[in-house]
């Protein structure tokens, strides 16, 4: 009898009550590859316990071969068979992820949750090699990886995410995911990036959360586009930032080719006081500025309607009033 015939034979024990023991202790044993395709050809059996123990023993073996079919078997109703099936994943390390990243696409939503969750058991270690499968994955499964180096975090991730900048397909998730970390290393490569019309709006946004004041600048200099959502998203980020802005929007204002509509909207929605004396120093000058600082409440007067005023209560301040208690008497026979 061949050894493949025999363990056949074990295996067929497992099924019985009265010698199933006896065959896992054999099984145990069986350290060899070459029996690799006989326990795959049992992880689909009906007992959820011959399952496990196929799953465990293709741990043990250690042959990359049975990543794929092993990470079908996280699909598996019986939770102790998905338990075990990670576990025997895990023996793999990082040498899994080759067999198991396509089912990052998979339909099945807990199917994906549990092979995102085993990558991200694997730590730091997986990330280089994550990173060499996002230029040969398609677009759903590059961005999964993505988002999942973001999960794991640390110095190397940020380091991942801002190198995926350069790749097409994840530009934009690792824009968001860089925003999220709040990575100041990654503002110059963001600034740089900002010449590509259909990135504005989202660099506009990571940078808002990143809140690094190299960008300040850029962030106002947004307002001066003509799309709508870019100075949309600019105005968003300067009422976060909020006070630190107003310098940026004070030398923008004094800019002959600005759009000031913009920059003074965006100042009306922060506190600014601080700037509130070189504002009205600026409308004095230009009665354009005067007019926008008064249509957005930053004015309560134009500076012409407070001349007007002054010079009125100067005027009524030399006529005498009359009281309403006092009475002229009038002398009647001094006129007849």
């Amino acid at each position: 009898m061949t050894q493949e015939k025999f363990l056949e034979k074990v295996i067929e024990k497992l099924k019985k009550p009265e010698t199933k023991w006896d065959a896992v202790i054999y099984l145990k044993e069986v350290k060899s590859p070459e029996y690799l395709n006989i326990f795959m050809q049992h992880l689909d059996e009906p007992d959820p316990f011959i399952r496990a123990l196929m799953s465990e023993k293709l741990g043990s073996l250690q042959d990359t071969k049975a990543v794929p079919a092993l990470t079908q078997l996280l699909k598996d109703p019986d939770l102790h068979v998905r338990k075990t099936t990670k576990d025997a994943l895990l023996k793999f390390g990082v040498q899994a992820i080759p067999g198991i990243i396509s089912s990052l696409a998979d339909k099945d939503y807990y199917f994906r949750q549990r092979v995102v969750n085993f990558i991200q058991a694997l730590g730091k270690p997986v990330i280089p090699v994550l990173s060499q499968e996002i230029e040969h994955s398609n677009w759903i499964v590059a961005n999964k990886i993505l988002e999942i180096i973001w999960k794991i975090g640390g110095a190397q991730a940020e380091e991942a995410l801002i190198q995926a900048i350069e790749i097409e397909n994840v530009r934009k998730s690792a824009i968001l995911f860089l925003g999220l970390s709040a990575s100041k290393k990654a503002v110059p490569k963001l600034l740089e990036i900002f010449k590509h019309y259909s990135l504005r709006r989202m660099v506009i946004s990571s940078l808002m959360r990143i809140g690094e004041e190299e960008a300040y600048p850029l962030i106002v200099k947004s307002l001066n586009f003509c799309s709508y959502n870019i100075t949309k998203q600019a105005q968003e980020a300067i009422v976060k930032i909020g006070q630190p802005m107003l310098p940026y929007l004070l030398a923008a204002l004094r800019k002959k080719r600005s759009h000031k509509g913009n920059i003074i909207e965006s100042t009306s929605k922060i506190d600014f006081r601080p700037i509130y004396k070189e504002l009205h120093n600026i409308a004095q000058n230009d009665q354009e500025i005067e007019g926008l600082l008064f249509d957005f409440k930053i004015l309560k007067k134009k500076t012409s309607e407070l001349q007007t005023d002054l010079s009125e209560k100067s005027l009524s301040s030399n006529i005498p009033k009359i009281r309403k208690s006092s009475k002229i008497p009038l002398k009647i026979g001094k006129y007849i």
